[in-house]
């Protein structure tokens, strides 16, 4: 099962998620996440971003891998996309919820949230079931 998965493929969809991060994250949704999750500049701009990065890479690099096993049988930019909205919605942002009902959460940190990762992981979909073999 994962000798089936285009590596290349797997890092080039990783890597597209910084990309949407870097547009959803920025230019789009910078200062409502920020208010959301109550981080002042300056703490923003204390974190550790080489930690962050790393960490944010490997774990993208995780749900590659496991869209890439769950696309194994799927071809086509569409269908891949589907169903990587699909995973996202089913499953990452069904979790999201629950969590950030219990956590008391507000609805806008929840929609930009979800919204990333369905976006991002719908391109990854697309992405991963698209390359050429």
């Amino acid at each position: 099962m994962l000798d089936q998965i285009n590596i290349i493929a797997v890092l080039v969809a990783a890597v597209s998620t910084f990309v949407v991060g870097g547009i959803w994250y920025g230019p789009l949704f910078s200062k409502q996440w920020q208010a959301a999750v109550g981080l002042s500049d300056e703490q923003i701009q204390s974190a550790n971003m080489g930690k962050t990065f790393a960490g944010a890479f490997i774990a993208q690099v995780m749900v590659a891998i496991t869209l890439a096993v769950l696309l194994q049988n799927v071809s086509g930019v569409l269908n891949g996309a589907i169903l990587g909205a699909m995973v996202a919605l089913g499953i990452a942002v069904a979790h999201l919820l629950t969590n950030y009902l219990f956590e008391q959460r507000t609805r806008s940190l929840l929609l930009i949230n979800a919204g990333y990762m369905v976006i991002s992981t719908a391109i990854s979909g697309a992405i991963i079931a698209g390359w050429p073999f």
